[in-house]
């Protein structure tokens, strides 16, 4: 996440969970590790987990929560 970070602002990565050949067990880590890397504050942490999402596909903010 670090060299992600160094590329581009946390308004350019999203969160991606469908990974065909991860293990169930990686998708928890996978949230926990965006959540406790320190080079996040919260509002990067909610966008990468859904707001960066919901500006690339606007038509899934009606469906959502």
């Amino acid at each position: 996440m670090q060299l992600s970070k160094l590329l581009v602002n946390s308004s350019k990565i999203v969160f991606g969970s469908d990974y065909v050949f991860a293990t169930e067990a990686a998708l928890p880590l996978t949230i926990k590790g965006v959540r406790e890397y320190g080079g996040f504050d919260e509002k990067d942490v909610a966008a990468i987990e859904r707001e960066n999402a919901m500006d690339l596909f606007p038509r899934l903010k009606k469906i959502s929560r």
